[in-house]
């Protein structure tokens, strides 16, 4: 046995826990054990070395898992050097603890090995059968030539031990005069004082700039952003009495510790050590360990903890001051820069966005806004935000002396807040549901007059507002308000100039067309552009007053456009059609009249409706709504829109004479002679790009006989509908003209005589299987189609108006309800009929 054991010494190149794993092996196998364990102790701190330590456990399942070097039993036999010994059928232990320690075996022996009488090491075994005589053979007999040698390891361990701790705090006191951050330095310091001292947990506390508790400002393999909240009096808990005492402490058993306060969402802790940090004689923090076992902790890991204190409570000292001062610097160097940036722009947008970056960073802040007084409405209305979306903070709107905000504005000075729980102003819409703790709101002052706020916010991940920054805040305020002054009268100065180009824009454009729908367009996208709104409307009434002959909208659905009725409830539009007044209104949802409006189609509550006028005669109204800055509409707004209406009007019926007369006032469709005028443009334009042209002439089959029958009233009812179901069928190039009594003709641009025919042909059959209904009787109608096309069958227009007319001449003669399309030998034979 001593053979084969010293034979591992030179196998294992006198190695200690190749050595200690090969021997033990070993003595289960030859003793027939089901279990062991073997390891070496740290004579100067009692405590088992961890790197000396050899498991088997391949026969006794896991009585051995999770081997704890501070259990409690393993302590006594190391402290007292005592034999340990259970057996199942012990009478004075409890069966709990027999189950513990001896899982379902009958036996387990724990026996401390000596040399000169010193415990150097331990022996732990567990058998189903009797071990106390072999046991007693491996501690005596076995072993006891290699105890020298033991011992040999363990002085070799403790002055390595020795060495690396200098050289730990060495390394400490080198990297902690590398760094001028204070996170980094203190991530530094728990890493170390790991190393330094085995342990589960490392945090530091430090004391808060009001001297008034302690904050927690770094725990060792944790990141959990609740942590960072936790805090302590001065007195209050360990770290509290600590810092007070100015004394260390060792707690062997945290439960039964009166100062000891369980914290939520951290492991499980038994003991802990903790020592103050001191600098300058002045206690800054405190430093703790933490272990899930009791009694982890002794006298030299508190001469090792307080030494590590010593050496870096310094530098967190240095640090902070050095934090401080660049604070000071970096606000100085902030109200440069903000003087600098608000004065580089004269867009209000861009330097509002300016002032609230400058300041959210200065101070560190989560969200912000800038709110200015809109004095519409007397609200504080959101015009830029800093960590909020776009849409969302729209929705901060604030009456004087409402919330923070309101109240900051209202007294005309600043103020902040710690907790925002706390304080009976604080508004749970000013966070829009983000986090917030702390709240600063300082009022925006020119030639002492209140024009805005400045508001910002922090969450519990960091600390509160203080004095310090409520001056800083104060000094960007004064500054910016001057900025926003000023900004503010030159936009109004550039409005002006814009307000008096678009109205120069509006007529010059305008009077380029005579087309109605273009005109309602071009105007309604110059009033969205010079009064920089979401929404415009524009209605015009029809010849008789009593009915909507045109509407366009931008930012309105077609849906909505179309439910626009002149009749019903007293509507907007129904309001000032009736009043014929301008009418602005700042509040929808305060206007009891208008119960009827949607104003959940709007982003804001403001409205203006103007109507147009022609010699005292309303024929039509320009509605406007939704501001691009969310902002209410004023009385410089209306006068504005009053301004544009009376151009708007005149040009509208301009278009609307020029319509009238172009137009066939029957079927709404162009006349005989426009259709001349623009067939004349359309040749030439396919002359010039080589392209081709056809023209339609459609013809109502046996319309004289519906008249005669019927009655002309009657009569004119297929005309409208045939028109209708022609306008339906054709693209927006194409020309629909009434050429006279119940014939029509289409210009075809771009379209060859095939693509004409498939165009007549679906038209011809939509018409025969609709429904006509004269006097409530339902009756069958059809039209026949000629066609003709250029260059193909004619060069000139009178010559392919004729041929077309050819076309449909043949089409009624050869049995009507058709479509033919011009040929030669169809001019033959019409010139013989």
């Amino acid at each position: 046995m001593i053979e084969k054991i010293s034979k591992f010494l030179i196998e294992a190149k006198f190695q200690p826990y190749p050595f200690l794993k090969k021997t033990l092996n070993l003595l289960v196998n030859e003793y027939e054990f089901n279990g062991a364990v073997i390891t070496l102790i740290d004579a100067a701190s009692a405590v088992p070395i961890p790197a000396y330590i050899a498991i088997n456990s391949a026969n006794c399942g896991d009585v051995y898992k999770n081997y704890s070097l501070k259990d409690e039993m393993l302590q006594d036999a190391v402290n007292c050097g005592s034999v340990i010994h259970f057996k199942r059928d012990m009478i004075k232990v409890s069966k709990s603890t027999l189950n513990n320690y001896l899982s379902t075996y009958k036996e387990r022996i724990i026996i401390p090995i000596k040399y000169e009488q010193e415990v150097i090491g331990m022996i732990d075994i567990i058998s189903s059968g009797k071990i106390k005589e072999n046991a007693f053979k491996i501690v005596d007999e076995v072993l006891p030539q290699f105890y020298p040698l033991m011992h040999q390891w363990v002085k070799n361990y403790h002055s390595q031990v020795f060495s690396n701790e200098l050289l730990i705090v060495n390394e400490i006191y080198q990297k902690i005069n590398s760094t001028i951050s204070l996170e980094k330095l203190l991530k530094l310091i728990v890493m170390h004082a790991k190393r330094l001292i085995p342990c589960d947990l490392c945090n530091i506390f430090l004391i808060n700039d009001d001297k008034n508790e302690l904050i927690l400002k770094v725990i060792s393999n944790f990141d959990d952003p609740d942590l960072k909240k936790v805090k302590f009096k001065i007195g209050e808990g360990v770290a509290g009495h600590v810092f007070e005492t100015r004394k260390g402490l060792i707690i062997e058993d945290c439960e039964n510790d009166k100062t000891f306060m369980v914290l939520a969402n951290l492991p499980e802790i038994k003991s802990m050590l903790c020592v103050p940090l001191i600098a300058q004689n002045e206690a800054i923090g405190v430093i703790t360990l933490t272990s899930k076992y009791k009694n982890a902790f002794d006298s030299r890991d508190y001469d090792l903890l307080n030494m590590l204190a010593a050496t870096v409570s310094m530098a967190i000292h240095n640090t902070r001051l050095f934090e401080r001062t660049q604070k000071k610097v970096d606000e100085l160097s902030t109200l440069c820069s903000v003087s600098k940036t608000i004065g580089s722009s004269v867009n209000l947008e861009k330097v509002l966005n300016l002032i609230i970056n400058e300041a959210a960073m200065a101070l560190k802040a989560d969200i912000g806004a800038i709110m200015l007084l809109d004095e519409a409405s007397g609200e504080l209305v959101p015009k830029v935000s800093y960590g909020l979306s776009q849409t969302s903070h729209h929705s901060l709107r604030y009456k004087m002396g409402e919330s923070l905000v309101g109240w900051a504005a209202l007294k005309g000075e600043g103020i902040y807040v710690k907790d925002v729980l706390t304080d009976s102003r604080y508004k749970s819409k000013d966070s829009l549901n983000y986090k917030i703790k702390s709240d600063i709101c300082v009022p925006l002052i020119v030639q002492n007059k209140v024009i805005g706020v400045l508001t910002l916010a922090v969450g519990y991940l960091k600390p509160s507002f203080n004095d310090e920054d409520m001056k800083l805040l104060t000094s960007i305020a004064s500054q910016a308000a001057i900025a926003i002054y000023n900004t503010e009268l030159y936009e109004k100065s550039e409005q002006k100039v814009r307000e008096l180009t678009t109205l120069y824009e509006i007529s010059r454009a305008i009077a380029s067309t005579l087309n109605l729908e273009n005109v309602l367009n071009l105007a309604m996208k110059m009033i969205n552009q010079l009064m920089n709104t979401k929404r415009c409307s524009i209605i015009i009434l029809g010849r008789d007053g009593k009915e909507i002959n045109a509407r366009v909208s931008q930012g309105l659905s077609e849906d909505i456009l179309r439910q626009i009725k002149l009749e019903g409830d007293e509507s907007i539009l129904n309001h000032v059609l009736r009043t014929k007044q301008p009418l602005l209104v700042k509040n929808l949802e305060q206007e009891a009249a208008f119960k009827s409006a949607q104003v959940s189609r709007y982003s804001t509550k403001s409205f203006m409706s103007v109507p147009l006028y022609i010699k005292e005669q309303v024929i039509g109204v320009i509605n406007v709504t939704d501001k691009m800055d969310s902002s209410s509409f004023n009385e410089d707004d209306l006068k504005l829109l009053v301004t544009l209406a009376n151009q708007i009007a005149s040009d509208v019926d301009n278009a609307r004479l020029y319509e009238m007369a172009v137009t066939d006032g029957l079927t709404e469709t162009f006349n005989h002679k426009y259709f001349q005028q623009h067939l004349e443009k359309d040749i030439e334009r396919s002359k010039r790009y080589r392209e081709d042209l056809s023209i339609l002439m459609i013809d109502i089959d046996h319309f004289k006989k519906c008249n005669d029958t019927y009655g002309h009233q009657e009569g004119n009812k297929i005309l409208r509908k045939v028109t209708a179901i022609l306008k339906s069928s054709i693209r927006e190039v194409d020309l629909l003209a009434r050429y006279g009594g119940e014939e029509f003709a289409i210009v075809l641009p771009c379209t060859p005589k095939s693509g004409a025919y498939e165009i007549a042909q679906r038209m011809r059959e939509i018409i025969e299987k609709s429904d006509f209904v004269l006097s409530n009787q339902q009756i069958r109608i059809t039209v026949s189609i000629g066609i003709a096309s250029f260059p193909e069958d004619a060069s000139l227009q009178f010559d392919l108006i004729r041929k077309s007319d050819i076309a449909l001449y043949h089409a009624k003669k050869t049995g009507r309800n058709r479509v033919i399309c011009f040929e030669p030998e169809i001019a033959e034979a019409h010139s013989t009929m």
